[in-house]
């Protein structure tokens, strides 16, 4: 991921564009972003069931 960081906050993580000014969307930063939603839901997402459900359900 070169146009995505992801800072560990505790319970949040936060995603920053690293490319300065010239963050425009294209094919590889949609391919970051999809990264590193998968990087964070394996590494912070803990299993709650009321969340599940809630997820599910919307």
């Amino acid at each position: 991921m070169q146009k995505i960081s992801i800072e560990d906050k505790g319970a949040v993580a936060i995603l920053r564009l690293t490319n300065g000014v010239t963050n425009a969307i294209g094919p590889e930063l949609v391919k970051d972003l999809s990264i590193a939603s998968t990087q964070i839901r394996h590494d912070f997402c803990r299993w709650d069931p009321i969340f599940q459900y809630r997820f599910e359900s919307s």
